[in-house]
């Protein structure tokens, strides 16, 4: 799995991963959950995990390839209909 996939951050571990987010008084708004992570709700998807790990135990678009790229999250997000802006 990829670095940090599958663990679900409670706020003392959000606020020890991102210390500036504090600043932005920022709310949790739902508990955590492993049916599901931030690249996959960013594509509009609750379940599954999204991931690119390169032995395809988690879900991940086809049209990207499985390496923690920046390249392979453009290639995923644009498979949901995402594009690049300038």
């Amino acid at each position: 799995m990829g670095e940090g996939a599958r663990i679900p951050l409670v706020s003392r571990d959000i606020d020890a991963a991102f210390p500036h987010l504090a600043a932005e008084r920022y709310e949790i708004t739902s508990p955590a959950t492993d049916a599901y992570n931030c690249i996959a709700w960013a594509a509009g998807v609750t379940h599954p995990w999204w991931w690119p790990d390169p032995l395809g135990a988690e879900y991940w678009p086809a049209q990207a390839p499985r390496a923690e790229t920046l390249q392979a999250f453009i290639l995923a997000y644009q498979a949901v209909g995402y594009e690049p802006c300038a």
